[in-house]
């Protein structure tokens, strides 16, 4: 199943803020880039905007999740997009699609009842993808997350 997958890991050296060459430290080097260039949003001088909100008195109960919604979610999931931190690539749960769609609906729907996502689907993997330019150069990359697939079936 790894065949099918788009991630490569090929980067073998970058320049660090001074413009040395590092080989070591890549992911340090690329995590201090993405933490230049994007905010982190537990930040305690961070302040968050103030929307109003209406005031839910219940779960979402109309909103229904049926077997072929999981289907045609699981359909349109890329063959060769790189799996999350669950690891299950995409290629099974198109070939498993029919006996997944059950207990994945099962899963949703109780979701939307309960207004609770299960916390292991909320993670995901960065990695880095090159842009243009020199594949040296921190700045050519930009941070990608690899969910997983069945989040992508919700």
């Amino acid at each position: 199943a790894k065949s099918f997958s788009k991630v490569k890991s090929n980067i073998t050296s970058l320049h660090d803020k001074s413009g040395c060459i590092v080989t070591d430290k890549i992911a340090d080097t690329l995590q201090e880039q993405f933490c230049w260039v994007f905010s982190d949003p537990n930040r305690p001088d961070k302040v968050s905007p103030n929307f109003p909100f209406a005031d839910v008195k219940s779960p979402d109960t109309e909103v229904q999740v049926t077997k072929e919604d999981i289907l045609e979610a699981i359909k349109d999931i890329k063959m060769d997009s790189a799996p999350g931190p669950n690891g299950i690539p995409a290629i099974l749960l198109k070939r498993c699609a029919e006996s997944l769609s059950l207990p994945l609906q099962l899963l949703w729907s109780e979701s939307m009842m309960t207004g609770l996502v299960p916390k292991f689907y909320k993670m995901g993997y960065v990695s880095p993808l090159h842009k243009k330019g020199s594949k040296a150069e921190p700045v050519n990359y930009r941070p990608v997350t690899l969910t997983s697939h069945i989040v992508k079936t919700f």
